[in-house]
């Protein structure tokens, strides 16, 4: 008998390492873990660890337009106090930095968080595409890549607030394999203000004091996680706390912010009827696809996954609508 059972285990076992193996991540050559075939992943998840997926070319060109309106009140409440706090933190600092940072627009000084026009219309609003079908990726035109092929974007600190507040990257674009490769657009903070500044790119080791007339650039490894798992890059200045910006990177030029400020990142006045309105030139057409909107505290304004359109060519429309906190 024993024996018996000596032979059963011998013929067991194999079959069982093997569905261990099969069921449960284990580990490569280089002692990485395996993903488990058991585990369910979203194609959008599996293009952020991979930087790889399908290609979707649209069958046309055309625009997209838009605006976003503020739902529901006002949050004065929230804006009074976001902007007392700001002249708190102003009283505190140094003479110098006191007069450096009042010498900035009322719009710079105050808070950044909500920009809302005369028109109740919203700026600093991420709106971008992605394709409909999870995981796939924009094939971008060579041309349209080329366009931004040495270009430098810069994020000034001229007194003491980031200018622009928000803004929008293409630092990768996907080759005919899929596999992301460098568009060489590059990302620079710029302390152009007579004072010191600090630049910490939050969730990453990049915290860096910038004297006077000193440039930062942002390596492209910070980049390129934000475009693989699309999460917004977050930057605040210590020494002026209420300092700080949004970066959204994206491996397609299908993606802007709604207006508070013009080309150069000077702020809107508020009269104006352009204020928290957004336009996207040359987005692909005659496919099915998603259109998202994000705002730094509201965060999205319809879901994560966006809304499913297929844009036709010439002038298309799609506004949003955003609830503030009143209280």
């Amino acid at each position: 008998m024993q024996r018996l059972r000596q032979a059963l285990l011998t013929l067991a076992l194999p079959a069982l390492i093997l569905g261990l193996s099969v069921g449960c991540g284990g580990s490569n050559k280089d002692g990485s873990k395996t993903e488990s075939t058991t585990t369910t992943t979203t194609g959008s998840e599996k293009t952020g660890k991979s930087g790889k997926g399908k290609l979707v070319e649209g069958k046309g060109t055309g625009t997209l337009k838009g605006k976003v309106a503020l739902a529901g009140g006002k949050p004065d409440a929230v804006i009074k106090s976001l902007s007392d706090k700001i002249d708190a933190e102003i009283k505190k600092q140094p003479k110098e930095s006191q007069e450096r940072c009042l010498a900035g627009s009322p719009q710079e000084i105050a808070e950044q968080t909500y920009r809302i026009g005369d028109n109740n219309q919203v700026g600093n609003v991420f709106i971008w595409l992605e394709p409909a079908e999870k995981g796939a990726q924009f094939k971008v035109p060579q041309n349209v890549i080329d366009k931004v092929k040495g270009q430098t974007v810069k994020l000034r600190q001229p007194h003491c607030a980031f200018l622009p507040h928000c803004l929008v990257l293409f630092p990768e674009a996907p080759d005919d394999k899929g596999k992301l490769k460098a568009t060489e657009q590059k990302f620079v903070v710029v302390n152009d203000a007579p004072i010191s500044h600090n630049t910490n790119v939050l969730n990453t080791n990049l915290n860096q004091l910038l004297q006077p007339n000193a440039e930062l650039p942002v390596p492209t490894a910070i980049l390129d996680e934000r475009v693989k798992d699309r999460t917004p890059l977050a930057l605040k200045c210590t020494i002026h706390p209420w300092m700080d910006a949004y970066i959204r990177a994206f491996p397609h030029p299908y993606a802007t912010v709604s207006k508070a400020t013009d080309a150069k990142g000077n702020y809107l006045d508020t009269k104006d009827p352009q204020y928290g309105t957004y336009e996207i030139a040359d987005v692909p057409t005659g496919i099915t696809l998603r259109v998202v909107a994000w705002h730094e505290k509201a965060g999205y304004l319809t879901h994560k996954e966006g809304e499913e359109m297929e844009l036709k060519d010439g002038d298309n429309q799609h506004d949003f609508k955003m609830k503030a906190p009143t209280e």
